[in-house]
């Protein structure tokens, strides 16, 4: 992210953004599509603003991390769930310098990725979600808007790929 980006970011309200939605409908039934268990670990990148945490949680999804640049955004968040917020882990920091220190069974990204602009940004994002789902039968879903159009993907990573 460049530095206008960050310093601007967590001074703007929710609905000043564009990436932020009522209801995250296209994210909800990906994530529902793969029918997994409750238990899962599920991390949502620059997540901040958005209100996935809260429906996953009305879900009943267990273990969810949420990770922004914006400790601003988080502390909104927070704020909203209430008390239900206990049930998050909160990390604030920029995703091309977390190191996670468990491996997740799904990585959602709504707007996170579409913000890196340089080459060793993209590559510390791809390595550290690599390294950071679980091979297998796991899960990547990353979505970013493209000239206005959404565009989402979704890889199975298994110990013979790298990645989508």
């Amino acid at each position: 992210m460049t530095r206008k980006i960050r310093q601007s970011a967590p001074e703007r309200l929710r609905h000043e953004v564009s990436w932020t939605e009522e209801v995250p409908v296209t994210s909800l039934e990906f994530i529902q599509s793969f029918q997994l268990p409750k238990t899962v670990r599920i991390i949502d990148i620059g997540g901040g603003n958005s209100k996935l945490v809260d429906f996953l949680l009305d879900e009943g999804f267990e273990d969810v991390t949420m990770l922004d640049i914006s400790g601003t955004a988080l502390d909104r968040a927070r704020l909203r769930l209430g008390d239900r917020a206990a049930k998050v882990k909160w990390v604030e920091q920029d995703i091309t310098a977390f190191q996670p220190e468990t491996s997740f069974d799904l990585w959602h990204d709504r707007a996170a990725f579409h913000f890196l602009t340089t080459g060793d940004q993209i590559t510390a994002y791809l390595s550290i979600a690599r390294d950071g789902v679980k091979a297998g039968d796991m899960r990547l879903l990353a979505r970013s808007p493209i000239s206005g159009l959404i565009g989402a993907a979704a890889c199975r990573l298994s110990a013979t790929t790298n990645g989508c």
